[in-house]
């Protein structure tokens, strides 16, 4: 399992990383559109993480960039706080597999990494 975590959130970062840790995958942490890129494009992804607070990105160009990767990542989980309600809404627009308030996400990170280390 490969896991990219786009966030400059050193806290979030790292209950992820243990996350990841126990089930014997990767994670790539990111803090750049450019770098998420380069990540993506040069190894197979299951799952890429998109911080909406990173203030750096369009999630629509971005996400047409990650789709056009060969292999492409296999999901996108965007999220931020519940009150950032057009952020969110831009992600799912975007075509976001997932896109969840911050809480939800810290709730549900290891279904969703039980769920895509299972695929690959």
């Amino acid at each position: 399992m490969h896991i990219i975590l786009f966030t400059c959130n050193l806290m979030c970062s790292s209950k992820i990383a243990g996350e990841v840790h126990t089930r014997q995958g990767s994670l790539d942490v990111v803090s750049s559109a450019a770098e998420l890129l380069n990540r993506a494009g040069s190894r197979a992804a299951n799952l890429v993480n998109l911080d909406l607070n990173m203030s750096e990105f369009n999630p629509r160009d971005l996400l047409a960039s990650l789709r056009q990767l060969d292999p492409a990542p296999e999901a996108l989980v965007a999220y931020a706080p519940h009150v950032h309600e057009a952020k969110l809404a831009a992600a799912k627009e975007a075509g976001c597999d997932v896109v969840l308030s911050q809480g939800a996400f810290h709730r549900k990170i290891s279904n969703l990494l039980d769920h895509y280390a299972s695929k690959k």
